[in-house]
């Protein structure tokens, strides 16, 4: 019995070229969902590198023009400008050039102040402070003999 040349391909060769098709596809695809990823964490990362970099650029800003002597009044209360005793809070005004109501002071007068965190009250008020409290979110120590981090 002779053998024909036949065209078509049998079932067993078109079964193990879609198995090599299908591996191949799914290398491609998880190669392209893992640069993807990469692309979605970098993107993150740029985007809060960015906006750090606007609040530290913000706050040297703030801290080249701020006043750190002196002091200020608040609720009867007298509160030293500068850095705390214990050094875990920082209170300072700016310059600026608006009265306690928002309205401009006449040219070349300067008084202190500093950004009203208020919705209805924006811009640059005469009269308020700014405080930066630093509070340890966990406090670390050579050893269980060490003193402990509580501030009385």
């Amino acid at each position: 019995m002779s053998r024909k040349n036949n065209a078509g391909l049998t079932l067993i060769e078109v079964a193990i070229a879609s198995v090599i098709l299908v591996v191949v596809v799914i290398i491609v695809m998880s190669s392209l969902f893992a640069s993807s990823r990469a692309a979605a964490n970098g993107s993150i990362s740029s985007g809060l590198e960015e906006k750090s970099r606007l609040i530290v650029d913000q706050c040297r800003l703030e801290f080249l023009q701020a006043r750190f002597t002196g002091t200020v009044i608040v609720g009867g209360t007298t509160i030293p400008l500068g850095f705390s005793d214990d050094n875990t809070s920082m209170v300072f005004r700016m310059p600026g050039t608006l009265d306690p109501l928002g309205n401009a002071l006449p040219s070349g007068t300067v008084v202190t102040g500093y950004l009203s965190p208020r919705s209805d009250r924006s811009g640059f008020r005469q009269d308020l402070v700014c405080v930066l409290r630093f509070e340890a979110h966990s406090v670390l120590r050579e050893s269980s003999s060490a003193p402990s981090g509580t501030v009385p």
